[in-house]
């Protein structure tokens, strides 16, 4: 988790990284 002062970039990588690992954990997990 990025600190509060991080640039927009970061936090829009971060917002990637939920996504993609959401969609990974929920495929495996439901199919």
């Amino acid at each position: 988790v990025s600190p509060l002062d991080a640039p927009n970039t970061t936090r829009a990588l971060e917002a990637t990284f939920a996504n993609d690992w959401f969609k990974t954990i929920t495929t495996e997990v439901f199919g």
